[in-house]
């Protein structure tokens, strides 16, 4: 008779043992994803105050707008031809996964990290990451600043 027990608590285990991994896989992923900062928020009304150029792998902006921007509260979300990039950069950084190390202006931790009007700031995407970017393609930035939406930059790879 205890032959017969052992088959069926051992089902009941395994698929208690599933429920449980399960269910913490599922909290850790909704604490990643409450983290996110929050894209619905008047997403429609931004004006675009940063500009973005793209030659190769190399993204150059430009602050258009008349706000003075401190880049250790500004957050890039990178996507090459709607995919977006399996590393994205942490501002201001000197070297990150994904990118070649000594970005240029505010977002270069060794300069001054406030990004001012009519000011440039460059990053490179290294070959690590993917997509890496290839002439014709279309790179879209999306800017986060203090958690709020903040803008949204297009320009075709040259």
């Amino acid at each position: 008779m205890s032959r017969a027990v052992a088959p069926v608590f051992a089902t009941i285990l395994l698929v208690a043992i599933v429920v449980v991994t399960a269910g913490v896989v599922s909290v850790v992923a909704v604490g990643f994803t409450s983290t996110l900062p929050d894209t619905t928020t008047g997403a429609e009304a931004v004006e675009h105050p940063v500009e973005l150029e793209v030659v190769g792998r190399t993204l150059q902006f430009t602050n258009t707008g008349t706000e003075t921007i401190d880049v250790d509260e500004l957050t890039l979300e990178i996507s090459v031809s709607d995919q977006p990039v399996a590393f994205q950069p942490t501002i201001p950084y000197f070297s990150t996964m994904g990118f070649k190390p000594g970005p240029s202006g505010p977002f270069n931790t060794a300069s001054n990290t406030t990004w001012v009007p009519g000011q440039d700031a460059t990053i490179t995407i290294a070959d690590t990451n993917e997509p890496v970017p290839q002439v014709g393609d279309t790179v879209t930035v999306e800017l986060w600043y203090k958690d709020e939406y903040y803008a949204k930059t297009s320009s075709t790879v040259e």
